[in-house]
């Protein structure tokens, strides 16, 4: 935090934190029949995760790089998709999931 006031000139000397670009990963989630699934999609090795709207549509802001993505839906089997994220990119991932057991 920096609080300019009138006066002679000062400088300050600061750090940055770089930060990775970010890119993102989107994509819709269905059932073999072409119902749309209420999912989660994470990203374990990054701790992130998010939910696939009713439409079965999810956009995550992902590091760029090779990621393994889970996909998951109540009484569907679980997938594990390897994604590669460009710099500044979108991936697109669509997974059609099968009933489970």
């Amino acid at each position: 935090e920096v609080e300019v006031t009138p006066g002679p000139a000062t400088s300050v000397d600061t750090a940055l934190d770089p930060t990775t670009p970010q890119s993102q990963l989107r994509g819709m989630i269905r059932s073999y029949d072409g119902t749309p699934l209420e999912a989660v999609i994470r990203i374990e090795e990054l701790g992130l995760e998010v939910r696939s709207d009713a439409e079965g549509f999810f956009e995550l802001d992902v590091p760029p790089g090779d990621h393994e993505v889970v996909v998951e839906a109540p009484r569907h089997r679980t997938q594990r998709r390897r994604v590669e994220v460009p710099e500044n990119g979108v991936t697109v991932l669509n997974a059609d999931l099968r009933r489970g057991r």
